[in-house]
C-alpha cells in the first residue's frame, strides 16, 4: 500500500520559476566611495565666492551648539562649576581638592589660565 502513494515535491506558488537560476545575478551594484581630494578635484570651488563654506576652506560659520565644558583638573566633562574660584570640577573628589587649603590663589589663577578665564581687572 505505502507504494502506491505519490508523493509529490512542494510548489510554492509565491516564488517566481527562476527565482534561482544564476543568470539573474546583478553584478557590481554596490556603492562606491571616494575621498575628499577627490571630491575637491571633481568639484569646481573657483566659480564661489570666499565667503562660501566648501570642502576646501575652513572658514564654516560657528557651530549652534554650545561649547562642552570640561574639569579643569581631570579633563573630564565637567557639568559644575565652583562659584568662589570659578574653577570647573567633575566629581564630589574633585570639588575636594579645589576646596582644600593646598589649593592657593596662585595654583586656582594658573588653571584659569590654562581655560583662558582670567578676570579682567578694571585699572582705577
Amino acid at each position: 500500500m505505502a507504494d502506491d502513494i505519490d508523493v509529490k515535491p512542494k510548489v510554492f506558488k509565491f516564488k517566481k520559476k527562476g527565482w534561482k537560476n544564476p543568470h539573474n545575478v546583478v553584478r557590481g551594484g554596490g556603492r562606491s566611495w571616494i575621498n575628499l581630494r577627490q571630491i575637491i578635484a571633481a568639484a569646481d570651488f573657483g566659480r564661489l565666492p570666499a565667503g562660501v563654506p566648501t570642502y576646501s576652506n575652513i572658514e564654516a560659520s560657528s557651530s549652534v551648539y554650545p561649547s562642552k565644558k570640561y574639569c579643569d583638573i581631570t579633563g573630564q566633562p565637567a557639568p559644575y562649576k565652583d562659584p568662589r574660584t570659578r574653577l570647573r570640577y567633575s566629581t564630589a573628589a574633585v570639588f575636594r581638592q579645589i576646596r582644600s587649603p593646598a589649593m592657593t590663589t596662585e595654583l586656582v589663577d594658573k588653571y584659569l589660565s590654562v581655560r583662558n578665564a582670567q578676570p579682567k581687572l578694571k585699572k582705577k
